[in-house]
């Protein structure tokens, strides 16, 4: 996973998510917020919105949280960080590496107050997104009481892919590709979208020979003396935010040469 940065909101966003937030708020002094009081509010699904999110271009249509690429946009969603209709948890201890999504069971109603909150938002592949993540959203005990606003006293496990983190504190790779916790949040998010399913393993092992291919041509080049262009510029077309399983290749790169991204973009120009 990379800490990516969330565009602001399009320009009628705003106006269009009160209207919605006010309206269901006077809804639910009347009866409980369920999904069906969002069917015709689903003001994340418009186009635009979602082409937002995407940047505009085909080469951020990947999922923030398994960083897999895709072809279009239609096999990318709308994800909601917080779950709005209902928040549930794993059952038992799920195992790190699985192509089965852990056993879900009800934990509260959801936060629906953050149902159309654009820093709610962030864009995931339908297998992280419907197969894996669903309602999922693990936090750190006790669970505060219900109600809204009471996000500002929970200490969420799950990393949001659009806030601000270092990939290093909490995820390592091995170069079979599979992704290891290197802290409780890195656990629970991996066990939550499912990012050690064999098709991103398989995904990531390719990514990861082909890194630590250029980065032993770079530390080669460097002992001799000689320039080190090439695979700089090489190495730094594999871990750009574009690229697929960019978080994983940069942690490979501190890890192996010591230099961070900013290091080499920086070396690269």
């Amino acid at each position: 996973m990379l800490s990516l940065v969330r565009p602001a909101a399009p320009d009628d966003f705003d106006a269009t998510s009160r209207r919605y937030l006010d309206e269901l708020r006077e809804e639910s002094r009347k009866r409980p917020v369920t999904g069906e009081h969002f069917r015709s509010r689903e003001i994340w699904k418009a186009s635009k919105h979602k082409a937002k999110l995407v940047a505009h271009s085909r080469k951020f249509t990947k999922c923030a949280w398994c960083e897999r690429h895709y072809e279009t946009k239609r096999e990318i969603n709308v994800e909601h960080y917080r779950p709005k209709a209902e928040v549930t948890g794993w059952m038992g201890s799920p195992p790190l590496v699985s192509n089965d999504p852990p056993k879900e069971v009800f934990v509260s109603a959801g936060y629906w107050w953050l149902a159309f909150d654009w820093n709610n938002y962030s864009l995931a592949c339908i297998s992280c997104n419907q197969t894996w993540k669903r309602n999922l959203f693990p936090v750190q005990d006790p669970r505060s009481s219900y109600g809204e606003g009471m996000e500002a006293q929970e200490n969420p496990l799950l990393i949001d892919p659009m806030s601000t983190f270092r990939t290093a504190d909490h995820f390592s790779w091995t170069p079979l590709g599979i992704m290891n916790a290197e802290s409780p949040r890195g656990y629970a998010t991996i066990i939550t979208c499912g990012l050690n399913r064999e098709l991103l393993v398989a995904g990531r092992e390719r990514t990861a020979r082909n890194v630590l291919a250029k980065i032993e041509e770079l530390k080669r080049t460097l002992r001799s003396g000689t320039t080190a262009i090439r695979p700089i510029q090489e190495l730094r077309e594999l871990c750009t935010p574009e690229a697929e399983f960019s978080g994983m290749s940069r942690w490979w790169v501190e890890y192996k040469v010591g230099w961070t991204w900013e290091d080499l973009d920086a070396a690269a120009s």
